[in-house]
């Protein structure tokens, strides 16, 4: 028990010696008399802050007869302290470094990676170390930290690196160090770092389950990860989820995430996904982006707003899958690789507003089938055809063109309320038909072009195709070989204030805005 004691005392001895002569240092340096006062201050309250977690450690020593053989998380108990070097410290104060007490033996390794020194290899301990690491950030102007209660520990976002030294329960740790219910969002990167050969990190069942006032997870993984049944179990207050796992071939299904009533939001890329029997009954919003999909379908969603299906391969839509969304108000379906897909199984989405199917790769979508479209409440359409169709049905206020060869500007003149046209072809099939192509076009207002060298083109000319008096020239901001002519500043404001959206949709475009998703 003696050896126990000595190891104890000679660690905040130690701190006692640093508090000192950092001290020492700075009143040499300091001749002000204020400023002198204050350093002495400081240091008293440092030693006493040393002398109390002293006390405490030597107490419970003697009290639950600990000896040297025993771990040091058992010796220095119930709490603990060190000195934490911050540089933002030491440009905003005279002492230029932190004491940070903690209810918990915060081990060397994790101490210096705080001061900056990392050896870079995979560590059991980084849940630990970059919690304290933001728990310190958040009080850099504090010259003692006291960490030792966790209700009063409070941080709304949190940022965790995962890797293989990961301990299947190491998020247990959280409830110890913060105040889980104050905490929002956890974002969590899996990197393997110098992990050499074939690896497969496991999220593993209850993982979890002590954040159960979390309401934002973001997952993103540079390596294989396997999401084991029931992993995300015990989230019940999460309203929105995102798995970004760039070198999956592990299934991840849908199903598993029935647990989660409270999904609002859920976004899923790059690996291979099964959505069948999917039930989330407050589910608004999927994105399923450069997914390996066997079926679209089984699902029964009523309150689906959203559904983003870009970059996404799927072995076969069934004809009846969109009847278990009935309340779909946006539809992303840009560059989907399908072997089978019937565009007549959309007629029946009457709230839809919003139909991406440009670039749709093997199945090419037949003109007479969408010029029959029946959807009453579109307003934005993107589709490739080599000739401008002339709809029967749709009333648009956007409509953007990919592979045309033919242009035909009296198809359009049953759309009185085009705001909104985007044409990928030759200038030349505009040029030719001179600067009143679009005159009939009353409601025109926006024009996008790609196909040319915008560097030659006449400005003047590309602006007098809108008749409107305020109309801007612009490079286009994703093409360098496009134009667009617009009384609006960007597309960004003619999607929220030139077309009448729901606020469903716009919601779901806000999403692509924010993630540099192009329309």
């Amino acid at each position: 028990m003696s050896l126990a004691r000595e190891k104890v005392v000679e660690y905040y001895d130690q701190l006692k010696n640093q508090i000192d002569i950092k001290s020492e240092r700075l009143l040499v340096r300091n001749k002000d008399h204020e400023d002198r006062e204050n350093i002495n201050a400081l240091r008293a309250e440092c030693i006493q802050a040393i002398d109390d977690v002293l006390t405490a450690n030597l107490d419970q020593i003697e009290r639950n007869k600990i000896s040297s053989s025993d771990c040091e998380a058992q010796i220095f108990a119930p709490k603990f302290c060190f000195i934490n070097f911050s540089k933002k410290k030491c440009e905003e104060s005279f002492f230029g470094q932190q004491l940070v007490i903690t209810n918990q033996f915060v081990p060397e390794a994790v101490r210096d990676q705080l001061n900056g020194h990392f050896d870079y290899e995979p560590s059991r301990e980084e849940v630990l170390y970059q919690t304290l690491f933001e728990l310190i950030e958040s009080s850099t102007e504090d010259d003692i930290i006291d960490l030792s209660t966790p209700s009063d520990n409070q941080l709304e976002e949190l940022e965790l690196r995962f890797n293989l030294a990961n301990k299947p329960n190491c998020l247990d740790l959280l409830p110890t160090l913060l105040n889980i219910d104050e905490l929002n969002t956890l974002k969590i990167e899996i990197n393997y770092l110098r992990n050499k050969g074939p690896k497969v990190f496991n999220l593993h069942r209850g993982i979890f389950s002590c954040l159960t006032c979390l309401t934002n997870l973001v997952i993103n993984s540079t390596e294989e990860t396997e999401f084991e049944e029931g992993c995300l179990d015990g989230l019940t207050s999460l309203e929105e989820l995102v798995i970004d796992s760039r070198k999956s071939y592990k299934i991840f299904h849908m199903a598993n995430l029935n647990k989660l009533n409270a999904l609002n939001k859920v976004a899923i890329h790059s690996m291979a996904v099964k959505t069948s029997e999917l039930n989330l009954p407050n589910l608004r919003y999927i994105t399923l982006r450069r997914v390996n999909l066997d079926k679209l379908g089984g699902f029964m969603l009523d309150n689906l707003a959203g559904l983003d299906l870009s970059d996404t391969w799927i072995d076969e839509i069934e004809n009846e899958v969109f009847k278990g969304v009935k309340n779909l108000t946006y539809l992303n379906m840009c560059r989907v690789k399908v072997g089978q897909f019937d565009v007549d199984c959309l007629n029946g989405l009457d709230k839809l507003e919003f139909l991406k199917l440009g670039s749709l790769k093997e199945a090419k979508c037949e003109l007479e089938k969408i010029e029959n479209l029946r959807l009453p409440s579109l307003k934005y359409l993107a589709v490739d055809s080599q000739v401008v169709p002339r709809f029967k049905n749709l009333s648009l206020q956007y409509l953007r063109l990919g592979e045309v060869k033919e242009f035909e500007p009296k198809n359009l003149l049953n759309q009185p309320n085009l705001i909104g046209l985007y044409l990928i072809s030759n200038f030349k099939l505009i040029s030719d038909l001179g600067a009143t192509v679009f005159s009939d076009l009353k409601s025109l207002a926006h024009f996008e072009f790609v196909g040319i060298d915008v560097d030659k083109l006449d400005k003047e000319f590309c602006k007098s195709l809108i008749n409107r008096s305020n109309v801007n020239f612009y490079k286009h901001p994703d093409w360098g070989n496009g134009f667009m002519v617009s009384v609006y500043k960007s597309i960004k404001n003619l999607m929220f204030d030139g077309l009448s959206f729901s606020n469903e949709t716009k919601e779901a475009m806000q999403d692509n805005f924010n993630y540099y998703w192009r329309f």
